[in-house]
């Protein structure tokens, strides 16, 4: 049983036994006579009138207390729907300032991307700018090498020239100097026959060390191995070790001597 109801139906019970103890109190004050078959019908239909009102009146209170319960729950409804409303607003409100932030973070992020592109972009002018610089500096070290290289060529050529015209030169005054030798020797030649005619009657014998190897170079007293230290002498000649006469070793030692001296 709803709430309601059950005050209505105790409000009609204290109703009730108010007016139950109303009439006994003037039941006590002063006795009725007793009353006629028509009076008592008249009371029966009076206390049920009365008793139709009072249920009367507690079904309209019933139903007042209905309607109010149903205008609470409605009103309670319509709380929950604008509580509803609100919360999907606020959900909304956040949503729609979520992809706003999401909006700025990807255009901040573009913009940062932009800038790098642009930078990496500058950097990549620059570097083109440098390797263009750097192959123009190379480009003119080549230029510079070859103008040395064709200047050094000419210039060695004309050294070359300068020198065959030298030697040409050179070579002339040889033979005109091979030709005053020939004509004084030609002039000398009597002269020289009868000298040339004298040593050959005075030539020495040949050396006993002339040709030996160097085990029999060693074992013959009269004679010396001679060995050099170096393959050629400061003039370019080759220096080959040979076998000597043994009394040449003390005038090559004093040679030696007086040479690094």
């Amino acid at each position: 049983m709803n709430k309601p109801v059950r005050w209505g139906m105790k409000l009609l019970a204290a109703f009730l036994a108010l007016g139950i103890m109303s009439m006994g109190v003037q039941a006590q004050k002063a006795p009725e006579p007793a009353k006629t078959a028509a009076e008592k019908t008249a009371d029966k239909k009076a206390a049920a009138a009365k008793k139709a009102a009072a249920k009367k009146k507690a079904a309209a209170a019933k139903k007042k207390a209905a309607a109010k319960k149903k205008a609470a729950a409605k009103k309670k409804a319509a709380a929950k729907k604008k509580a509803a409303a609100k919360k999907k607003a606020a959900a909304k409100k956040k949503a729609a300032a979520k992809k706003k932030a999401e909006a700025k973070e990807k255009a901040e992020a573009k913009e940062k991307d932009k800038d790098k592109d642009k930078k990496k972009s500058e950097a990549d002018d620059k570097d083109k700018a440098k390797d263009k610089k750097k192959s123009a500096k190379k480009s003119r070290a080549k230029k510079t090498r070859a103008k040395k290289a064709t200047t050094k060529k000419t210039t060695t050529q004309k050294s070359t020239a300068k020198k065959s015209t030298a030697k040409k030169s050179t070579a002339k005054k040889t033979t005109a100097k091979k030709a005053t030798r020939a004509k004084k020797k030609a002039a000398a030649a009597p002269a020289a026959a009868g000298n040339t005619a004298k040593k050959k009657s005075k030539k020495k014998a040949p050396s006993v060390c002339v040709g030996l190897s160097q085990s029999k170079c060693g074992r013959s007293k009269a004679c010396i191995w001679r060995k050099y230290k170096k393959a050629t002498d400061k003039n370019g000649r080759k220096l080959t070790n040979h076998c000597r006469l043994a009394g040449n070793k003390n005038a090559f030692k004093k040679k030696k001597k007086a040479t690094t001296n």
